[in-house]
């Protein structure tokens, strides 16, 4: 027997908003509604695909509220409600209740990391040392300015952190246990892959916090921190009238207190980095050896590309504009295998093309000769380009209230982006959480198309991640959003118990892991937690 739902014809939005906001906010709530109901009935109403127009509600029932897309003017959504002929109004019922939030998944066969506690990175300023510099009125302050503060030893696996070097131990013993009957593993050199993985993310963090590389100058970058330090003391000591050995020892005081505290930083940070890297190197064995079963991959999943942009023009002008063309030889070469892949038998003769066959074998031979990273990298800086009028400030209001989860200095996005936060935070996920977009956001197809972002929640749990619950609860509200506006998501993060649950709950791998390096230049660290914790969401449209 299908179910029938009746749906509310109004309800109560924030008092200080505009008439004609509360009327456009009132509207996009009840067309979400009518959606989240669609939503409670999986085996009555399919879900919508993803479409390449601005996401709308066609053939209207009988009191339903569409969205027609309005990208001109003041760039805001238009809603328009349709009434029954007859002007009755459905009697207000409540919708059903929402499915309660799966559990956490989280695996128990391999122990998970415990924090660092303890390093051993940097070197230490000894009485006896501080001493001698004291001693040296004309010196002691270069001295200090001028020792080394670093003590990483990089050709000792794990720089010598016995924590990790133990662990390293229990994860390779862990990826043995998970893989026996299906893939050998060697224990011993799984750990020395580990132990390159773990220079590697320590050396490029390094660059991430502290702006500058380690091997590349980072020991200098603190040289030059303390010399404008000594500047600042020797400074403020003339200023108090210090003199000789007064201003040698205020100075000297000044910059050993400051030694301390970039050791205190420098140590900090990389027991910080050491836990996450443990961590996520859990993570990583649930994520590559656990799946919960029956998962559906999203299958084909990037930005539309604007009507006006085609991709062979966009590979040819970029081969022009390299001096790149396809010779005589290649174009012949191009066509003949066309023809041939045309026959029906070996020894038929060649057929002649179509011209739009010409043209296409001619638009295949030059994305080979271009390449597809090549490709790739101009389509998307083409559609980016073309789409450039389409985006909007994140910081412009819509329907009348301005979306305040937004970092105010975000880059700009494509409208429909902006309007994704905008239901999401007026409907799906009303408590606080955080977005944010950059220039150059986004890999691949993606990049500063308007369509990736970075979204954070306020709690964290001591492993660096977000409290499990509140980010199974805010990745289905994230699905509930995309659900209600037509769109395909994908989103990057590195709990795999909250993936599994998420991903099982919805029947599709929208959830996956990224923790890996950009070898820039600058080195950086591209991780989705526990370090740089957040939700990296990609919506394609």
């Amino acid at each position: 027997m299908r179910r029938r739902y009746h749906l509310p014809n109004d309800i109560e939005v924030p008092g200080d908003l505009r008439p004609a906001g509360r009327h456009r906010l009132t509207a996009l709530v009840l067309a979400a509604l009518r959606d989240a109901v669609r939503a409670a009935a999986p085996e009555e109403t399919a879900r919508p695909s993803a479409d390449t127009r601005p996401w709308q509600r066609l053939a209207p029932t009988d009191g339903d509220v569409h969205i027609i897309p309005n990208y001109g003017g003041d760039r805001q959504l238009s809603l328009v409600t349709d009434h029954s002929p007859s002007g009755a109004a459905a009697p207000p019922t409540a919708t059903p209740p929402a499915a309660r939030p799966p559990a956490p998944m989280p695996t128990d066969d391999i122990p998970y990391p415990v924090a660092v506690t303890a390093t051993s990175v940097t070197t230490v300023d000894n009485p006896a040392a501080v001493d001698y510099m004291r001693g040296e009125l004309d010196r002691g302050p270069s001295i200090a300015v001028n020792a080394p503060i670093l003590a990483i030893h990089r050709n000792v696996d794990f720089w010598g952190i016995e924590d990790v070097r133990k662990y390293a131990l229990t994860l390779a013993q862990g990826w043995r246990k998970r893989l026996t009957g299906r893939e050998r593993v060697d224990v011993l050199a799984t750990v020395d892959s580990l132990a390159k993985d773990f220079d590697d993310m320590m050396s490029a963090g390094f660059t991430r916090d502290f702006g500058v590389p380690l091997g590349g100058g980072l020991e200098e970058h603190f040289t030059s921190l303390l010399a404008v330090e000594r500047d600042r003391l020797t400074k403020e000591a003339a200023g108090r009238h210090l003199k000789g050995q007064d201003l040698n020892n205020a100075v000297l005081d000044g910059l050993v207190a400051f030694r301390a505290k970039l050791r205190t930083k420098i140590e900090s940070h990389v027991r910080v980095y050491a836990s996450g890297w443990m961590r996520e190197k859990r993570e990583h064995l649930d994520f590559v050896t656990v799946q919960p079963p029956g998962l559906r991959p999203i299958g084909k999943f990037e930005p539309a590309i604007p009507s006006g942009v085609g991709v062979a023009e966009v590979v040819h002008e970029q081969l022009v504009r390299t001096h790149r063309e396809l010779t005589e030889k290649e174009t012949a070469a191009a066509l003949a295998q066309a023809k041939a892949a045309l026959r029906k038998k070996p020894h038929d003769p060649l057929p002649e093309l179509t011209e739009d066959e010409t043209a296409a074998a001619i638009a295949a031979a030059e994305a080979r000769k271009l390449g597809s990273d090549q490709v790739v990298k101009a389509v998307t800086a083409a559609a980016a380009l073309a789409e450039a009028r389409e985006q909007v400030d994140v910081n412009e209001s819509i329907a009348g209230s301005r979306v305040d989860r937004w970092d105010p200095t975000s880059a700009r996005v494509q409208i429909q982006t902006s309007e994704f936060v905008f239901v999401m935070s007026k409907l799906f996920y009303t408590k606080p959480f955080g977005v944010a977009n950059y220039h150059g956001h986004g890999l691949g197809p993606w990049k500063d198309r308007g369509r990736s972002i970075d979204l954070t929640l306020p709690d964290k749990e001591p492993s660096g991640f977000f409290r499990p619950a509140d980010a199974i609860e805010f990745a289905l509200a994230i699905d509930a959003t995309a659900h209600a506006m037509g769109i395909e998501w994908r989103a990057l993060y590195n709990d795999a118990s909250v993936a599994h649950a998420v991903n099982q709950r919805l029947g599709v791998q929208r959830i996956v892991e990224v923790a890996n390096i950009f070898d820039g230049p600058p080195r950086n660290i591209n991780w989705h937690g526990p370090l740089i914790t957040h939700f990296h969401v990609d919506l394609a449209y």
